[in-house]
């Protein structure tokens, strides 16, 4: 062990539990700049590389936690009721719920099925397509309303609790494929997070698909995330963080402003990026890695 992973041992043994939280959101304060919002998650991203790569054991751990809690907090947003525990028994084990409907069991474990598919994409690392994003929704709808898994919407439909109105269906195609020239346009260029948002929004916007379009634009946005090396951002179901979303959502799609889904999902992505940094940073003693990290944390 080198003096500067000693050093951070005896800061990890002396510290409180989730110190490294605490300073890295003393050091990463909050912003109204998305600039400098963006400066900041890059920097974390860079923190986090310096732990790379994880250990087997670390990601399995991580992941088991993480597709329970990304499908209670993506379906919860829609109204489903599991509770987090019972979403992973539903997942994990396999059980039913007493007093749960069946559509709310189904809702977890595709929505469990369509994280794993996004994964596989990434480490396959495959493009993202329109087949892509028809099968995540094919793998949400299974056995909750088959017909119209995976399939473009060929009705008018309105969105409960706000005034935007969808375009005309028969105008979906065509949006969805300037949605993916777009992306496949700027997917070099463009900051990560900046695209992921821009895909989030236009499939909530265009909302392509009778049902499981708020499901299936989060996942799209975690694949973009993931296949450039962040972690897995979790929009939160609370009441707090639904209502500051839905209003950002407001913004883009009443006044074609993104500014305020692009700070919110920024913040979300930056948080994630502080969460795992706090649960992966302590192996950073140990494991000889995690310079830029520990350099951050110490000085």
């Amino acid at each position: 062990m080198n003096q500067l992973s000693q050093k951070f041992q005896q800061y990890i043994l002396q510290s409180p539990d989730n110190q490294i939280r605490k300073d890295l959101l003393r050091l990463y304060h909050s912003t109204e700049s998305l600039a400098k919002l963006l400066e900041q998650i890059d920097d974390l991203k860079k923190c986090l590389d310096s732990l790379r790569p994880l250990s087997q054991r670390q990601l399995e751990i991580l992941e088991k936690a993480l597709s329970v809690e990304f499908a209670y907090h993506s379906n919860r947003i829609e109204g489903n009721t599991l509770t987090l525990s019972e979403t992973a028994i539903v997942i994990q084990e396999g059980m039913t719920i007493h007093g749960k409907s069946l559509r709310e069991h189904n809702e977890a474990i595709n929505h469990d099925f369509a994280y794993q598919y996004i994964k596989k994409i990434v480490e396959q690392k495959q493009e993202l397509t329109e087949n892509v994003i028809c099968t995540i929704h094919e793998t949400i709808l299974k056995n909750i309303i088959p017909e119209e898994a995976g399939i473009y919407r060929r009705v008018a439909v309105r969105i409960t609790g706000t005034t935007y109105t969808p375009p005309n269906y028969l105008k979906v195609p065509q949006l969805m494929a300037d949605m993916l020239d777009y992306y496949e346009l700027n997917k070099n260029t463009l900051h990560p997070i900046l695209l992921a948002t821009y895909m989030h929004e236009r499939i909530l916007s265009i909302h392509p698909f009778v049902d499981g379009n708020g499901r299936t634009a989060r996942l799209v946005y975690n694949l973009i995330l993931l296949a450039n090396g962040f972690p897995l951002a979790i929009v939160k179901g609370d009441k707090r963080t639904i209502k500051s979303y839905y209003l950002a959502l407001k913004q883009a799609q009443l006044n074609q402003n993104l500014q305020y889904l692009n700070l919110f999902l920024g913040r979300n992505v930056k948080n994630a990026l502080i969460e795992y940094l706090n649960l992966l940073g302590a192996s950073a003693s140990e494991s000889g890695k995690g310079e830029y990290l520990i350099n951050k944390i110490l000085n």
